[in-house]
């Protein structure tokens, strides 16, 4: 996977900025697009990881059933 593009590296960091905010919730106040580009993000966090020999493992889990 290629890194981001300047417009999804634009939507992280202002996504960054969003999820300080007081009474951020990111079911409410994240978009599908920036939850995207979010999930992107950590897949190449954990390739990079990947390729410094570092293994990890993410558990994805839905606690609002």
């Amino acid at each position: 996977m290629d890194g981001l593009t300047p417009d999804e590296q634009e939507i992280l960091e202002g996504l960054f900025v969003k999820s300080q905010l007081p009474g951020y919730d990111p079911m409410l106040d994240a978009t599908e697009e920036e939850r995207r580009i979010a999930a992107k993000y950590i897949v190449i966090c954990l390739q990079q990881l990947a390729a410094l020999g570092i293994r990890s493992q993410i558990v994805i889990g839905d606690d609002h059933h």
